[in-house]
């Protein structure tokens, strides 16, 4: 689904949340946002989770099912994105800009 040592870079934190059915939590902070990504390998689900803290509820909460990988595009400007693709797709259907600044395209 994804290279774990490039996420192991991008991301502050890596955390398993359940080691059996293999869903791991991934956080960047950066001026009180906490992006966070929740990856369920054997399921192909994916959270993708914005939140500040003086929130009590998040910017924005969103699952993303039948994700077959995810790759990690960096470009020379130092911008950083994230992009999902489907089962049997080849364009991506979410995009997330992680540098300089939090983004989210998705395309249904």
């Amino acid at each position: 689904m994804f290279i774990r040592h490039e996420f192991l870079e991008l991301f502050d934190q890596e955390r398993a949340i359940d080691k059996e059915a293999g869903i791991t939590e991934y956080t960047i902070s950066s001026q009180n946002f906490i992006f966070s990504l929740y990856v369920s390998a054997y399921e192909g689900t994916v959270i993708v989770t914005l939140t500040h803290k003086k929130l009590n509820h998040s910017v924005f909460d969103l699952t993303l099912k039948n994700v077959s990988s995810i790759k990690i595009d960096k470009e020379k400007a130092g911008t950083v994105k994230l992009i999902l693709l489907k089962k049997n797709e080849t364009m991506p259907f979410v995009t997330i800009m992680i540098k300089p600044e939090i983004s989210l395209q998705a395309s249904f």
